[in-house]
C-alpha cells in the first residue's frame, strides 16, 4: 500500500487512506488519569505499516481540528523503515479508534471533493478551447 505520487487522480491516495482503515486496524490503548485525578482521557497508539510522512501529516493536521483530540502525533522511526507510529489521545467520551477512522473518513471525502473540482475545472478548460473562436448564442 504506497502512494504513487505520479497519479494525478488522486484515487491512489484515497485507496492509501481506505486501505489503512481495513487492514491496520490494531489498536493499543489505555485509560490515563492526569494528575489533578479529575479529567480522564484515553492514548492510543496505532501502527501502520508501508506508510511515511505523507500520511502521517495529513491525519495530524485533521486529528488536531477534531473536537474531542487532547494530542496528536506521527513518527517514522527510521527513513528506511516504511513504518508510521500515530499516537492520540482524546477525551474519556472517545476512543482513539474511533477518532482515527472519523478522520480517515473526512480526508478521504475532502480528496474525493477536491478531485471532483480537478475534474469538473478540466472539463470546462477542455469546453472553452474547444469552443474557442466559435460563438456562442443563446436560444430563449
Amino acid at each position: 500500500m504506497t502512494f504513487n505520487g505520479g497519479d494525478p487522480s488522486g484515487d491512489a491516495l484515497i485507496n492509501v487512506f481506505a486501505g489503512v482503515t481495513q487492514n491496520n486496524n490494531k489498536w493499543n490503548y489505555k485509560s490515563i488519569f492526569h494528575s489533578d485525578g479529575k479529567q480522564k482521557s484515553i492514548l492510543g497508539t496505532f501502527t501502520v505499516t508501508e506508510e511515511d510522512y505523507t500520511v502521517g501529516e495529513l491525519l495530524k493536521h485533521e486529528m488536531s481540528n477534531h473536537k474531542e483530540v487532547l494530542s496528536q502525533g506521527y513518527i517514522v522511526p527510521h527513513p528506511l523503515e516504511p513504518i508510521l507510529k500515530i499516537h492520540c489521545r482524546t477525551v474519556d467520551t472517545t476512543t482513539p479508534p474511533k477518532v482515527l477512522d472519523e478522520c480517515f473518513s473526512s480526508i478521504i471525502a475532502k480528496i474525493k471533493a477536491f478531485k471532483d473540482h480537478l475534474d469538473s475545472s478540466s472539463s470546462q478548460a477542455r469546453l472553452a478551447s474547444e469552443n474557442k473562436g466559435s460563438t456562442i448564442t443563446s436560444v430563449t
